[in-house]
């Protein structure tokens, strides 16, 4: 089984089935704890919908899902947040969301993939913990009043060919093994690189 959420409405699969839930393709101040889209099932297409304002706007909790190009911005607390599952997040514009462009929690699964993704205007960018070898690429971060990139408490994940400029930090691995950070650009951010009580971290070529 499988959803394919869009902004179209055509083929939206058969959501009872695999138990997602949809407030909206298109979701306007539902309040604190309403989502745009939150996602509880496998094979999951959530493409090029249109999500402004409310608690998060897409809410992974499981499973898998791909999840791109969607326009999402002003949420309150994360534009996208994943709390469970292994998903590929892509080619989503993301602008404005209160605090998180992307939250990534402990509780997702190994071997998700956020690339080639714009966030800009929030306080963090792309912020993950507990991640297990996670690919963070050619994502565009800007004007992010903390961190662009963060890997907490995170292993044997990769972040590469990402472009991050204006933020207090770019890259920040804190409590980290085995992280390879390699090929970025980085643009008048206060700190490039930080790290804190990083194992195993590999710093290669970035500009």
């Amino acid at each position: 089984n499988y959803i394919s959420v869009r902004k179209d409405g055509t083929d939206n699969g058969r959501i009872n089935d695999i138990g997602a839930r949809l407030s909206a393709s298109v979701a306007q101040k539902y309040g604190f704890q309403n989502y745009g889209i939150q996602s509880f099932g496998n094979n999951c297409l959530i493409i090029d919908n249109t999500i402004s304002e409310g608690s998060d706007g897409i809410v992974l909790e499981q499973g898998s899902c791909q999840v791109r190009d969607n326009d999402i911005s002003e949420q309150q607390d994360a534009a996208i947040k994943v709390t469970g599952g292994t998903h590929t997040i892509t080619g989503n514009n993301i602008t404005q969301p209160n605090y998180y462009g992307i939250h990534f929690l402990s509780e997702a699964s190994p071997g998700s993939v956020i690339d080639n993704n714009t966030i800009s205007s929030t306080v963090e960018g792309l912020y993950c913990e507990g991640a297990i070898s996670l690919v963070v690429s050619n994502n565009i971060l800007s004007s992010i009043i903390k961190q662009g990139i963060t890997l907490k408490q995170s292993s044997s994940s990769s972040i590469f060919h990402n472009t991050i400029q204006h933020s207090g930090t770019a890259i920040w691995c804190d409590s980290t093994l085995n992280i390879t950070v390699y090929d970025n650009t980085l643009v008048n951010s206060k700190w490039g690189m930080k790290s804190e009580d990083a194992t195993f971290l590999v710093v290669r070529n970035n500009i």
